[in-house]
Protein backbone atom coordinates (compact mmCIF):
# COMPACT_ATOMS: atom_id res chain seq x y z
CA UNK A 1 0.00 0.00 0.00
CA UNK A 2 2.93 2.38 0.88
CA UNK A 3 4.75 1.73 -2.09
CA UNK A 4 0.89 2.08 -4.30
CA UNK A 5 1.25 5.74 -2.67
CA UNK A 6 4.64 6.86 -2.93
CA UNK A 7 4.31 5.96 -6.99
CA UNK A 8 1.12 7.52 -7.28
CA UNK A 9 2.66 10.66 -5.45
CA UNK A 10 6.27 10.85 -7.90
CA UNK A 11 3.82 10.83 -10.73
CA UNK A 12 2.18 13.64 -9.60
CA UNK A 13 5.35 15.61 -8.85
CA UNK A 14 6.88 14.48 -12.19
CA UNK A 15 3.02 15.66 -13.84
CA UNK A 16 3.36 19.07 -11.81
CA UNK A 17 6.67 19.85 -12.89
CA UNK A 18 6.05 19.04 -16.41
CA UNK A 19 3.18 21.30 -17.03
CA UNK A 20 4.93 24.20 -15.18
CA UNK A 21 7.85 23.64 -17.55
CA UNK A 22 5.46 23.49 -20.56
CA UNK A 23 3.55 26.77 -18.92
CA UNK A 24 6.76 29.03 -18.82
CA UNK A 25 7.82 27.14 -22.76
CA UNK A 26 4.24 28.52 -23.81
CA UNK A 27 5.20 32.00 -22.73
CA UNK A 28 8.63 32.06 -24.52
CA UNK A 29 7.24 30.23 -27.68
CA UNK A 30 4.30 32.98 -27.48
CA UNK A 31 2.06 30.71 -29.47
CA UNK A 32 -0.88 33.12 -29.70
CA UNK A 33 1.54 36.18 -31.34
CA UNK A 34 1.60 38.36 -28.36
CA UNK A 35 3.69 38.33 -24.70
CA UNK A 36 2.83 41.26 -22.65
CA UNK A 37 4.36 42.08 -19.27
CA UNK A 38 4.49 45.17 -16.94
CA UNK A 39 7.15 46.96 -14.12
CA UNK A 40 7.19 49.34 -12.18
CA UNK A 41 10.70 50.03 -12.17
CA UNK A 42 11.30 49.16 -8.66
CA UNK A 43 13.20 45.51 -9.52
CA UNK A 44 14.58 44.01 -12.00
CA UNK A 45 12.23 41.27 -13.07
CA UNK A 46 12.70 38.16 -15.39
CA UNK A 47 11.50 40.90 -18.64
CA UNK A 48 12.68 44.39 -17.78
CA UNK A 49 15.65 45.43 -15.61
CA UNK A 50 15.11 48.47 -13.43
CA UNK A 51 16.04 52.30 -14.59
CA UNK A 52 19.85 53.19 -15.18
CA UNK A 53 22.12 55.25 -13.69
CA UNK A 54 20.38 54.33 -10.53
CA UNK A 55 21.32 57.54 -8.91
CA UNK A 56 19.26 59.78 -11.53
CA UNK A 57 16.34 57.62 -10.44
CA UNK A 58 14.86 58.05 -7.38
CA UNK A 59 12.22 54.94 -6.13
CA UNK A 60 9.82 55.98 -3.58
CA UNK A 61 5.92 55.10 -4.01
CA UNK A 62 7.04 55.20 -7.57
CA UNK A 63 10.03 55.78 -10.03
CA UNK A 64 10.89 59.49 -9.64
CA UNK A 65 13.46 60.30 -12.92
CA UNK A 66 15.25 63.53 -11.33
CA UNK A 67 17.84 63.96 -13.85
CA UNK A 68 18.03 62.04 -18.09
CA UNK A 69 18.50 60.50 -19.84
CA UNK A 70 17.50 56.82 -18.03
CA UNK A 71 17.53 53.40 -19.19
CA UNK A 72 15.91 50.21 -19.40
CA UNK A 73 16.50 47.07 -20.78
CA UNK A 74 13.64 44.63 -22.40
CA UNK A 75 14.54 40.88 -22.45
CA UNK A 76 13.26 39.27 -25.67
CA UNK A 77 13.27 35.32 -24.74
CA UNK A 78 12.43 34.80 -28.51
CA UNK A 79 11.89 36.85 -31.95
CA UNK A 80 9.28 39.14 -32.14
CA UNK A 81 8.41 42.03 -34.81
CA UNK A 82 6.93 44.90 -32.52
CA UNK A 83 7.40 46.34 -29.82
CA UNK A 84 4.40 48.12 -27.91
CA UNK A 85 5.76 50.38 -24.34
CA UNK A 86 2.65 51.60 -22.75
CA UNK A 87 4.35 54.14 -19.92
CA UNK A 88 2.14 55.32 -16.98
CA UNK A 89 3.85 58.88 -16.31
CA UNK A 90 2.90 62.10 -14.54
CA UNK A 91 4.87 65.04 -16.34
CA UNK A 92 3.49 68.04 -13.75
CA UNK A 93 6.35 70.48 -15.85
CA UNK A 94 5.09 69.62 -19.44
CA UNK A 95 8.80 68.21 -20.15
CA UNK A 96 9.57 67.25 -24.08
CA UNK A 97 9.95 63.50 -23.54
CA UNK A 98 11.12 61.29 -25.79
CA UNK A 99 11.90 57.27 -26.00
CA UNK A 100 13.59 54.97 -27.95
CA UNK A 101 15.74 52.38 -28.32
CA UNK A 102 19.44 53.49 -27.37
CA UNK A 103 21.89 52.05 -30.21
CA UNK A 104 24.44 54.58 -29.48
CA UNK A 105 26.53 57.24 -27.77
CA UNK A 106 24.64 60.21 -29.76
CA UNK A 107 21.70 60.31 -32.22
CA UNK A 108 19.43 57.55 -31.19
CA UNK A 109 16.22 57.14 -33.17
CA UNK A 110 13.74 58.44 -30.29
CA UNK A 111 10.24 59.23 -30.77
CA UNK A 112 8.28 61.74 -28.45
CA UNK A 113 6.11 60.39 -25.76
CA UNK A 114 3.07 62.54 -26.47
CA UNK A 115 2.11 64.84 -28.53
CA UNK A 116 1.40 68.41 -27.06
CA UNK A 117 -0.01 69.76 -30.44
CA UNK A 118 -3.29 66.80 -30.64
CA UNK A 119 -5.01 67.76 -27.32
CA UNK A 120 -7.73 65.21 -29.27
CA UNK A 121 -4.95 62.31 -28.81
CA UNK A 122 -7.15 59.42 -26.60
CA UNK A 123 -4.16 58.63 -24.90
CA UNK A 124 -3.65 62.23 -23.46
CA UNK A 125 -7.03 62.18 -22.63
CA UNK A 126 -6.87 58.63 -20.01
CA UNK A 127 -5.64 60.01 -16.89
CA UNK A 128 -6.25 60.11 -13.62
CA UNK A 129 -4.33 62.18 -10.94
CA UNK A 130 -2.42 63.56 -13.23
CA UNK A 131 -1.21 60.24 -14.89
CA UNK A 132 -1.11 60.34 -18.83
CA UNK A 133 -1.21 56.85 -20.28
CA UNK A 134 0.53 57.09 -23.80
CA UNK A 135 2.14 54.30 -26.00
CA UNK A 136 4.90 54.06 -28.56
CA UNK A 137 5.25 51.50 -30.94
CA UNK A 138 8.84 50.46 -32.52
CA UNK A 139 9.60 47.63 -35.26
CA UNK A 140 12.03 45.34 -34.20
CA UNK A 141 12.97 44.69 -37.54
CA UNK A 142 14.76 47.93 -37.45
CA UNK A 143 16.73 47.85 -34.47
CA UNK A 144 19.86 45.25 -33.78
CA UNK A 145 19.12 42.66 -30.82
CA UNK A 146 22.43 42.03 -28.96
CA UNK A 147 22.10 39.33 -26.64
CA UNK A 148 18.67 38.85 -26.52
CA UNK A 149 18.47 42.22 -25.15
CA UNK A 150 17.42 45.46 -26.50
CA UNK A 151 18.20 48.93 -24.15
CA UNK A 152 15.74 51.97 -24.72
CA UNK A 153 16.19 55.41 -23.38
CA UNK A 154 14.01 58.12 -21.81
CA UNK A 155 15.29 61.36 -22.81
CA UNK A 156 13.96 64.74 -21.20
CA UNK A 157 16.35 67.57 -22.78
CA UNK A 158 14.98 70.46 -20.18
CA UNK A 159 15.28 68.01 -16.91
CA UNK A 160 17.82 70.03 -14.75
CA UNK A 161 16.45 70.59 -11.57
CA UNK A 162 15.70 67.38 -9.25
CA UNK A 163 13.17 68.82 -7.61
CA UNK A 164 10.83 68.53 -11.00
CA UNK A 165 11.10 65.81 -12.18
CA UNK A 166 8.75 62.93 -14.24
CA UNK A 167 7.22 60.02 -12.34
CA UNK A 168 6.73 56.77 -13.70
CA UNK A 169 4.04 54.73 -12.31
CA UNK A 170 4.14 51.64 -14.97
CA UNK A 171 5.29 50.11 -18.19
CA UNK A 172 3.50 47.80 -19.81
CA UNK A 173 5.36 46.16 -22.83
CA UNK A 174 3.38 44.40 -25.44
CA UNK A 175 5.99 41.93 -27.74
CA UNK A 176 4.14 40.86 -31.83
CA UNK A 177 4.93 38.11 -33.63
CA UNK A 178 3.11 35.83 -35.87
CA UNK A 179 0.61 33.55 -34.04
CA UNK A 180 1.04 29.47 -34.32
CA UNK A 181 -2.11 29.71 -36.75
CA UNK A 182 -0.39 31.70 -38.86
CA UNK A 183 3.02 30.39 -39.26
CA UNK A 184 3.39 26.52 -39.49
CA UNK A 185 4.78 24.58 -36.17
CA UNK A 186 7.73 23.70 -37.64
CA UNK A 187 8.73 27.12 -39.29
CA UNK A 188 7.91 28.59 -35.35
CA UNK A 189 10.08 26.08 -33.48
CA UNK A 190 13.29 26.54 -35.93
CA UNK A 191 12.57 30.38 -35.58
CA UNK A 192 12.63 30.25 -31.99
CA UNK A 193 15.67 27.72 -32.33
CA UNK A 194 17.68 29.99 -34.53
CA UNK A 195 16.61 33.92 -32.52
CA UNK A 196 19.15 31.79 -29.36
CA UNK A 197 21.53 30.48 -31.63
CA UNK A 198 22.26 33.80 -33.16
CA UNK A 199 21.61 35.70 -29.88
CA UNK A 200 23.47 33.53 -27.28
CA UNK A 201 26.08 31.88 -29.47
Amino acid sequence: MENNFLKILRVIIIFGVCLIILFFLSQDFAWTGQLEFKTDFKRFTPFVSILKPQDLVEIIDLAYVKQAPVWFDVYLPRDFDKINLEFTYKNDFNYDIEVGPKLYEENNPLKPLENKNDQTNSALQNTQNGFKIKSIEFDLKEIPIRKGKLRFMISIPDLKDGNKGVWIKELKVVLQRKAIWQENLKENIFNYFNYFKNEFR
